[in-house]
């Protein structure tokens, strides 16, 4: 009995066992990712193409079909190639049959070569090949083909259909964005009260007024450069004259202020005759300036850099009209005043729609480059502290600044490093995203900083997650996104052909390079013994088949935009209807992980100024980046979905880690649970979608400029400075009593030394400076100032006593800069006095830091810093108050991945400064506080029309005193500047080039 007792239990535990085994497996957590990862990959080497013809001429008739193959010998978005193709059909003689052998100029839509057919010779071929629309003929990229064989007197008419994956599918078809049609609103009432007509009257006057004084400038013009330059004196001054004019209206000229004061009050007027009932004048015209607003200034703008079909506010007026009304009718206003009360809204909304058709006349009738200014609907106290900027911002983009956020403003050689450590910190997924991931050296040899990313990051991190697979059952997503533009020219085909097939891929790196072949030999063979002794992997390969692994194991490289000619159009390069759409770009530089919508505080992303390449780490490199985490990335995910579409991808195609995901109820106290630990960041994200999408980017910009109170400063440096619109933008802050310092590269600071991008600085420039010198009475009388700069930094990299000495030799000539950063000069004497070791501090040696090629220091930056001078004064005040600055040390956060210099401006933030600026502003008065506005942008955005209107672009937003952050970085590099005093210097510093290049620049001027 006591046998059988034990027995039964035994037999109990056993079954209880088996069960709970079961259990556990059908429990187990699937492999991730479960479904295969669509990517575009690598443009073929060789591309396929085939179709067919009807020929005749020459006393042949009949069909044919013909297959070929297509090689690039320059970089594919220039077009150059060979071709071969065979054929075969019928004609009237029978049977023909040949192969051609032809010479591609792919831009140019023309084939040319020999055609040699069977029993009729070898003779001359040229051949015409056009889209005629979009996308192609058919869709596909197919293109019209017309060939013609002079010797035969014979003629082809058919169809050309490439067989690549992408064609026709990879741009938009449309280039412009339609504005709802509508016929003009009523006329004029035919009886108005002469009060109402001439407030009206002033009403139009100063809206014109207003889009006049939130942008001034002038840009170059046909003549030669003597001559446009004179000629843009003459519109100085006729502009100057104008401003200084008195009458009734304007006892003391126009301005700004008066003009937007006017605009409402006259408008008020306008809605108390209008109700008869002077009570309800001021809140009639609140409700329609809300009305305005939300329905068509801010729906227009956002709009801004894209191409316009029925451009007018009428329709959106329309809108507009009834949602004002019908507020008028809830505030108590008598239904018998609709008429009167309609009839005033279309005068303000008529004003507004004929300033914009004028402004659209002074910018070259580019409807892409209006932007309406937002003091047409906003008193001047809307928009006078940094949370109702912040929420204008959110309005116009539809997405608001997020608190909860961290960001550490960094070097872009501390990009690379961080960029190499999040590939191994990834769990879920991983995205980088940039315009070129450099194989070749400028020198030609192996691209470092491209074989450390691949060999150290992917194959490493990789190796180490596939090391867990059978206890994880996943694999992170490593995703790149690369533009072909750059991909071909600077080789990175080497280590992409290595990412997408890590084990079935053989690595060849150039002659010269045994070193690092075996290191990537060694890490081939990691990942490959790693594979082969994870038994989960192996049993699923089994089972999948042998290909899987090779899908399952790899990374995911989608080279977008590939070369496609069958996009054309007139957008890019005026009076040229068949400029590809090669010239726009991707220009975004982001790279991000693990981002959830479950989890605010999960993930991190990078916004850098710089690519993967040796050219981006160098010592001589001067750019940032931004390593930030928190709510504002949940957009990336989002804008990456966007990009994958406009290439393409169908919703079944797109990853599943980027798909969006639920947000849990309770994410907001997670939010305030991060800002209660410290992430006390706000910040938005933003983009430019590529080519002709919307420009979210340029928006945020042009409102930060337009917006930003009189007393605010404005530091905008760029690599590439050509862009008007926004250049009027800025003289116009500094004409309503903002602080405006613009800054170029001088042209052996600059990392682009295209003559297209030097001409068109330099006529920027040019404007800038004669503006600077007419104008600054003017600028000074409104409290503002414009300073005209080109950075011209000779001290080494390295070099710091050196560095600090011509800082402060910049503080020295240019004394103004001191109004603007006023506790600099004293925190750069004080780190120059400053005993430090004489060896420097511990560098990361994994990234090279010498130029591969001798040049002088290359300003790269992206960033911009704004701020109230009010405040900054205020924090000098208190700085001053502060210990001497101690010696930099080697427990500096990031040291060892900094140089000397960088370490310095991390000692005068975190040590001489008592913590942080931030900290510092924080102890502020609550009045001075109150007034203080900061923002700081660190991103792709050059300040070029290509950058604001066409490429793909990214920008990162600080708002708040987390902006201070780089204050000591701008304060450096306004030192590093060369404020200019004549135009000579401009001549110079940055050399005039030749006509024939101006000219070309200036046909040119809408792609640069």
């Amino acid at each position: 009995m006591e046998f059988l007792s034990v027995a039964i239990v035994t037999s109990g535990l056993l079954l209880a066992l088996a069960n709970s085994a079961r259990g556990e497996d059908a429990v187990t957590p699937p492999i991730w990712p479960a479904e295969p990862i669509r990517s575009m990959g690598q443009p073929p080497l060789w591309k396929p193409y085939g179709g067919g013809a009807y020929t005749f001429g020459g006393g042949a008739r009949g069909a044919s079909v013909h297959v070929g193959v297509y090689k690039d010998l320059l970089p594919a978005v220039a077009g150059f190639g060979v071709s071969g193709e065979a054929y075969a059909g019928a004609s009237g003689d029978g049977a023909a049959a040949g192969f051609r052998a032809l010479a591609d100029l792919r831009g140019l839509m023309l084939k040319t070569g020999v055609d040699h057919r069977a029993g009729s010779g070898t003779d001359w071929i040229v051949s015409f090949n056009t889209p005629l629309r979009r996308g192609g003929l058919f869709g596909g990229g197919s293109l019209l083909r017309v060939d013609w064989v002079p010797a035969r007197d014979e003629w082809q008419l058919g169809v050309l259909i490439p067989f690549e994956r992408h064609m026709g599918r990879t741009r938009p078809r449309a280039t412009t964005v339609a504005l709802p049609r509508s016929s003009r609103p009523p006329a004029p009432r035919p009886l108005r009260a002469p009060a109402l007509e001439q407030a009206l009257g002033q009403v139009r006057v100063a809206t014109r007024w207003i889009f006049q004084l939130t942008h001034v400038f002038w840009d170059d013009s046909r003549e030669d450069r003597a001559r446009s330059l004179e000629r843009t004196r003459r519109e100085i001054a006729a502009f100057k004259a104008r401003i200084a004019r008195r009458d009734a209206q304007r006892p003391e000229g126009a301005n700004l202020a008066g003009e937007v004061s006017r605009l409402h009050r006259e408008m008020a007027r306008a809605f108390a005759l209008a109700a008869a009932d002077p009570s309800r004048g001021g809140p009639l015209h609140d409700l329609a300036r809300a009305a305005m607003a939300d329905e068509v200034v801010l729906p227009y703008n956002r709009l801004f850099g894209q191409w316009k079909r029925h451009d007018s506010l009428l329709a959106l007026g329309a809108t507009a009209r009834t949602r004002f009304l019908a507020a008028a009718h809830a505030a108590g206003v008598p239904a018998a005043r609709d008429g009167a009360l309609a009839d005033v809204f279309d005068g303000y909304l008529r004003a507004l729609d004929d300033a914009r058709a004028s402004s659209w006349v002074q910018l070259g009738r580019d409807s892409r480059l209006v932007f309406l200014p937002l003091q047409l609907v906003l008193q001047p106290w809307e928009h006078d502290s940094q949370a109702e900027i912040d929420a204008l911002i959110g309005r116009a983009v539809g997405t608001p600044f997020s608190r909860g956020n961290r960001a550490d403003y960094i070097t872009v050689r501390q990009f690379q490093a961080e960029l190499l450590r999040s590939l191994h910190a990834t769990r879920d997924y991983h995205v980088l995203w940039l315009h070129d991931y450099n194989g070749i050296s400028p020198t030609g040899g192996v691209d470092r900083v491209g074989f450390i990313q691949a060999i150290d990051g992917y194959l490493a991190a990789l190796a180490a997650r596939v090391r867990e697979f059978d206890a994880t059952r996943r694999l992170p997503v490593f995703m790149v996104f690369v533009d072909q533009k750059y991909y071909a020219q600077y080789g990175g085909r080497l280590f992409m052909d290595l990412l997408e097939d890590p084990l079935g891929h053989q690595l060849r790196l150039p002659p010269g390079s045994p070193e690092l072949q075996q290191r990537a030999d060694r890490a081939q063979a990691a990942l490959r013994q790693a594979v082969n002794e994870s038994r989960l992997l192996q049993a699923e390969a089994a089972r999948r088949g042998a290909g899987w692994l090779r899908t399952f194991v790899k990374v995911h490289v989608s080279v977008a935009q590939p070369a496609d000619f069958s996009f054309r159009t007139r957008r890019i390069v005026p009076h040229l209807p068949i400029a590809p759409d090669h010239a726009i770009r991707d220009h975004r530089k982001i790279a991000f992980r693990d981002l959830s919508e479950a989890d605010p505080g999960r993930g991190e992303a990078f916004y850098s100024g710089g690519a993967v390449g040796e050219a981006y780490v160098s010592a001589t490199f001067e750019d940032r980046a931004i390593h930030a985490t928190g709510p504002a990335l949940r957009t990336l995910k989002a804008a990456a979905v966007r990009y994958l579409r406009q290439n393409g991808f169908s919703e079944a195609d797109l990853p599943r880690p980027l798909l969006p995901q639920p947000r849990p109820a309770d994410y907001d106290e997670r939010v305030a649970r991060l800002e209660a630990a410290g992430a006390d960041v706000t910040a938005l994200e933003v983009h430019n979608d590529r080519g002709f999408e919307q420009k979210d980017a340029s928006v945020v910009n042009s409102m930060l400029y337009t917006l930003m109170p009189a007393g605010s400063l404005f530091v905008v440096p760029s690599s590439i400075w050509t862009d008007p619109v926004w250049a009027g933008q800025l003289v116009a802050a500094a004409l309503r009593g903002c602080h405006v310092y613009v800054i170029a590269p001088a042209h052996d600071n600059a990392p682009q030394g295209t003559f297209v991008v030097i001409a068109r600085s330099r006529e920027v420039f040019s404007r800038f400076f004669e503006i600077q010198r007419q104008l600054g009475p003017e600028i000074e009388k409104a409290g503002g100032r414009l300073r005209t700069g080109l950075y011209t930094r000779r001290s080494p990299a390295g070099a710091t006593d050196a560095w600090l000495r011509e800082i402060l030799e910049g503080y020295r000539r240019h004394p103004f800069l001191a109004d603007e950063f006023p506790f600099a000069p004293a925190m750069f004497e004080a780190l120059l006095d400053t005993a430090r070791e004489p060896s420097p501090l511990p560098r990361d040696e994994a990234f090279p830091s010498n130029d591969a090629l001798p040049r002088a220091n290359q300003l790269h930056r992206k960033t911009q810093f704004l701020a109230s001078r009010a405040s900054l004064q205020a924090l000098a005040e208190a700085v001053v108050r502060l210990p001497k600055l101690p010696a930099p040390g080697p427990g500096i956060p990031g040291a060892r991945t900094l140089g000397v210099e960088d370490s310095a401006r991390l000692a005068m933030e975190k040590a001489w400064l008592g913590g942080d600026l931030a900290q510092a502003h924080r102890a502020l008065p609550d009045e001075t506080r109150a007034r203080a506005i900061y923002y700081l942008t660190v991103g792709s955005l050059n300040m070029d029309t290509r950058g604001h209107a066409l490429d793909g672009e990214v920008m990162y937003v600080q708002s708040g005193e987390s902006s201070l952050v780089a204050y000591t970085d701008f304060a450096a590099l306004v030192g590093f500047t060369t404020w200019l005093d004549s135009q000579e210097q401009l001549d110079r510093l940055l050399p005039p080039v030749t006509h024939l290049k101006r000219w070309i620049s200036r046909w040119v001027r809408k792609a640069v």
